[in-house]
């Protein structure tokens, strides 16, 4: 099940979408557990015998703990997928893991607050489910700042269906979080404004918006490629029929609890099973049946259908890192004492670029061209000229436009910018190191030293061959430049060509960006 080309990011991105098929899986089968507890805890016909005699045989409804059981696994299950995150952080995005460690822990500690909160009737004078709900509205609230208000490393990483299932896991939380804060409102009578429990569960209505939308996006599209491309067809089937059926199944649930609710069709809550009359009972299971159906056919549904969905959403999805983006290999070269000048703003460990250059001026502007720009390209090309034309005329760093551009980076080559420039991309944060013109990763920074004469023992007295083979140089020779026989010697037309150059090293208890460096 590798992808194409042993690409390992994308291999990986593709197991991170498998585990998280499986962790939905999970999570449905989890939840349908807990919604058949509480069936029976709530709706079942003649569960009134169990229920009582579990409370006289402890003191207290204990049968609470159990339907919350299965909710107290999938937090166990939870910690486990937070290991997943930390363990490879560097793959997603800044804060993901403490993130999702905050919302997980908050979320626990609600579920046992409210689990105390039904099994001891005597707590509830004193702990209201306004005080339940606060630990998790303050780790909900602090979940979202750390998320979108501080400020992460744009590092250009590879994107997965992780990026997809934080949208909506997000969008998912925030729906959880408003729909506990309302109805907690609503059962304390806290709230100033009177309102019905129609009104009280309104984020569930904005469920129903939210997946009619989608719907109505994924309909073409899912019609499109039943012509066009089967694979696509699956990912689109699954997405349109678990939106219906969630949509149907919410709203179903919701409308029933409501009219329950407002009709006062129930007694007070907790409600304990047959205590009601036929209506409430009806309700009730009303309420609970079609979750009972959905979940479990959901995660039985995408666990067979994991495989080939997964490929399915990894290939609609995946987007490799710029960094990522198939570059040609290149060796962990010690830097050089000579490199030969192509433009004003490239140079090369090889003489024979320059030299072709020369021989086909025509070529320089495409040559130029294969270059990715910056977005200070757009502003060189106002003026009416290449990078060459204004580091070359003008004398300045084409990006502080204020000091002498004598910098190259490598092992990309581009120069034009000075000293301090240089140091300031060369110091960036981890993965942040990119030249501002090609935005290849940035090894070292050397120096133009037009005051140091190239060595005339690295060029022989006639040129080589021109065949590939012949004019390449022995990697001792162009690393260390110190050749003296004929076959590790550069040709003597080389020599036009060649500069000095010395590597910057920043001073040991100096900041780099003072003078100086210069």
């Amino acid at each position: 099940m590798e992808p194409d080309g042993n690409d390992e990011t994308s291999a990986f991105f593709l197991r991170d979408t498998v585990h998280r098929l499986s962790r939905l899986s999970e999570q449905a089968l989890g939840y349908g557990i807990f919604a058949l507890l509480l069936y029976c805890r709530l709706a079942y016909p003649g569960g009134k015998a169990v229920w009582n005699w579990s409370e006289s045989a402890v003191g207290f409804p204990i049968l609470w703990a159990v339907v919350f059981l299965p909710l107290f696994l999938l937090d166990w299950r939870n910690l486990v997928h937070l290991r997943y995150l930390r363990e490879h952080r560097h793959r997603f995005i800044s804060h993901d893991s403490q993130r999702y460690c905050l919302m997980i822990v908050t979320e626990c500690g609600y579920k046992v607050l409210l689990c105390v909160y039904l099994m001891f009737k005597g707590v509830q004078r004193y702990l209201t489910l306004r005080l339940v709900m606060l630990p998790y509205a303050v780790g909900y609230m602090l979940h979202f700042i750390l998320g979108h208000f501080v400020p992460v490393e744009d590092t250009d990483r590879a994107e997965g269906c992780n990026v997809v299932s934080s949208l909506f896991s997000d969008l998912g939380r925030f729906l959880c979080f408003v729909l506990v804060v309302s109805v907690s409102m609503k059962v304390d009578n806290s709230s100033d404004v009177l309102y019905d429990w129609e009104a009280a569960f309104w984020p569930c209505w904005g469920l129903e918006g939210v997946i009619a939308l989608v719907v109505l996006l994924v309909l073409p599209a899912c019609l499109l490629s039943s012509v066009t491309d089967p694979r696509k067809l699956l990912m689109l089937s699954w997405v349109l029929l678990s939106g219906l059926a969630l949509g149907s199944t919410s709203f179903i649930s919701m409308y029933n609890i409501a009219y329950a609710l407002d009709n006062k069709v129930c007694s007070n809550p907790p409600y304990t099973p047959s205590s009601g009359s036929a209506r409430c009972l009806q309700k009730l299971q009303l309420s609970i049946w079609p979750w009972l159906v959905f979940l479990p056919a959901f995660a039985i549904a995408t666990s067979l259908a994991k495989r080939p969905l997964a490929m399915a959403l990894h290939d609609a999805w995946y987007q490799p890192g710029r960094n990522e983006v198939a570059q040609p290999l290149q060796r962990d070269l010690p830097p050089p004492s000579v490199l030969f000048r192509v433009t004003a703003t490239y140079y090369s460990r090889s003489w024979e670029a320059a030299a072709d250059l020369e021989a086909a001026p025509s070529n320089a502007y495409s040559m130029m061209r294969s270059f990715p720009l910056d977005p200070s390209s757009s502003i060189l090309s106002a003026r009416g000229a290449t990078f060459a034309d204004i580091v070359e005329s003008e004398q300045l760093c084409f990006i502080c436009y204020d000091q002498v551009p004598e910098a190259i980076l490598l092992e990309c080559g581009h120069a034009g910018l000075c000293v301090t420039c240089a140091m300031q991309l060369l110091e960036r944060r981890p993965g942040q190191a990119q030249c501002a013109i090609c935005r290849s990763n940035i090894s070292c920074v050397v120096r133009l030293r037009a005051d140091v004469a190239v060595p005339s023992s690295l060029f022989g007295r006639a040129p080589r061959p021109s065949s590939s083979s012949s004019r390449s140089v022995s990697a001792a020779a162009l690393l260390e430049g110190t050749a003296t026989g004929s076959s590790e010697t550069w040709p003597a037309t080389a020599k036009r060509y060649a500069v000095s150059v010395e590597v910057v090293r920043r001073p040991t208890g100096v900041r780099w960006w003072l003078p100086s460096l210069r």
